[in-house]
């Protein structure tokens, strides 16, 4: 049985490499080294479902200085670092009617019947064999990256060459309609429910958006990929109605501060500014101890002169700034630990 190639394995269609700006914006969970041949020791990104992948595919091609409004021809010499151009540029332009060596890859490119066609026949031999996405996630990627919110037509292409029984054209089916998905109402809906690891509510799709869907699907019970969807939606929505909010357990409703200290910084913040407030209040302790006794036993009077002496001498202002002093770091350790709790808040480690 052949072995599944690793842009389909990994849902990125482009074959990307990880680590990169695009990768990490569409929700890059990994990367895996692969064993091409080459030596080059490349490192394939890995995405949660196809239409993070083929959003990262896209957005590159797109907005990278080295492809954007170029012609195909120089923009695939770079793609593929010089290696087997021309046979690069036949394979794709057998699949992409219209397309020609010199076709600019531009935005209306990107919108017309020539972008998902050229995406999809780009991931087809990168994969060797023709990627299995829907065809709605190419259309959703693409609704996605380009914030397309008018419907727009994809005209079916001719049939390409048939290499092997297995493979067949590109099936690009039209659309009708072409609503926007909200990700940022998606976003706040779910840091209302409780599911914090969304991070920041910024409107950008990503992998902690994947993972409060993905956390949210588990505990409602719902099947499939963490995407945005309309029954996904209908569900969020139907939770809020209904007051329902995410459940937390009873080992985590008991947790304390010195268990979970570890993982939050805030809280290790906190516990040291009690640790030195309890020093100081101790010392004080001691030291008003032997003052007052010394007021009552010449004996012991006589002990502490020598250790007392010097705080008798002291003004009381300069206890004052001391006093204050000691109010002013512990009002700037508390500063320091509640911007600690609301950053953990805002990136999803405090839940």
């Amino acid at each position: 049985m052949a072995a599944v190639p690793a842009s389909i394995r990994y849902k990125n269609p482009g074959a990307m490499w990880g680590g990169n700006v695009y990768s990490r914006r569409w929700g890059e969970i990994g990367n895996v080294s692969l064993k091409d041949g080459t030596g080059q020791g490349n490192k394939i990104a890995v995405f949660p479902t196809y239409v993070a992948g083929i959003c990262a595919q896209l957005d590159l091609w797109r907005s990278s200085k080295n492809y954007k409004n170029k012609m195909f021809k120089d923009a695939i010499r770079v793609w593929s670092g010089g290696n087997h151009v021309e046979s690069y540029i036949k394979f794709v332009l057998d699949r992409v009617p219209g397309m020609t060596r010199t076709t600019v890859m531009n935005d209306t490119f990107w919108r017309g019947p020539m972008g998902i066609a050229f995406l999809k026949a780009q991931a087809w031999h990168e994969a060797g064999k023709k990627y299995p996405a829907p065809d709605a996630d190419w259309i959703e990627a693409r609704r996605i990256v380009m914030g397309e919110t008018a419907p727009f037509a994809v005209s079916p292409p001719v049939s390409p060459p048939v290499e092997d029984d297995e493979d067949t054209d590109l099936n690009i089916q039209p659309v009708t309609t072409a609503p926007k998905i909200d990700v940022e109402t998606i976003q706040r809906k779910l840091d209302q429910l409780g599911y914090h690891e969304v991070g920041g509510i910024d409107g950008i799709w990503g992998g902690k958006t994947a993972a409060a869907i993905a956390a949210y699907k588990n505990d409602r019970g719902l099947s499939g990929e963490p995407v945005i969807d309309k029954a996904l939606t209908a569900s969020i929505d139907k939770s809020i109605a209904d007051g329902w909010s995410r459940p937390v357990s009873e080992e985590r409703a008991k947790v304390t501060a010195q268990q979970i200290a570890p993982a939050v910084p805030a809280v290790r913040q906190t516990l040291m500014q009690r640790f030195w407030a309890k020093i100081a209040g101790f010392g004080a302790g001691i030291g008003a101890l032997f003052s007052g006794a010394s007021d009552y036993f010449d004996t012991v009077r006589e002990k502490v002169e020598p250790f007392t002496s010097f705080f008798r001498d002291v003004p009381g202002w300069v206890w004052l700034a001391g006093i204050g002093g000691i109010a002013f770091l512990l009002v700037l350790s508390a500063n320091k630990a509640t911007d600690s709790i609301v950053d953990a808040k805002r990136t999803g480690r405090l839940n």
